[in-house]
């Protein structure tokens, strides 16, 4: 199986539990790794038989933003979903880190 991949996909918005996060957003720090089979287009050379990656960063930037969720595991399911919906891919691996969330640490996450 072949893999596409954004690693480190970095924007604000509002994600978290806490009073303060509710009303400010913050960094969230997104990894995507998708199985698909990309023989199509090796040999088209057409992004039409691919997954774009920019049209994918920039949806997962949008819902993410829209969506305001109170807890990672709820936008990671989400945003899974939605990718299973939107983009012909057979496999997720996603990572999702907030870089504020923990003092002292670079970050955490799901």
């Amino acid at each position: 199986m072949d893999r596409i991949l954004i690693e480190d996909l970095a924007f604000d918005c509002i994600i978290g539990i806490l009073k303060e996060e509710r009303v400010k957003e913050q960094k969230l720090h997104v990894d995507v790794s998708l199985g698909c089979d990309l023989s199509t287009a090796a040999s088209s050379g057409k992004v039409s038989d691919t997954v774009d990656y920019f049209a994918l960063a920039e949806r997962i930037k949008a819902f993410a933003r829209q969506r305001k969720a109170g807890l990672l595991e709820e936008l990671g399911q989400e945003l899974c979903q939605m990718i299973f919906n939107e983009f012909k891919v057979s496999e997720i691996t996603l990572k999702l880190m907030k870089s504020s969330a923990v003092p002292g640490a670079r970050g955490a996450g799901i």
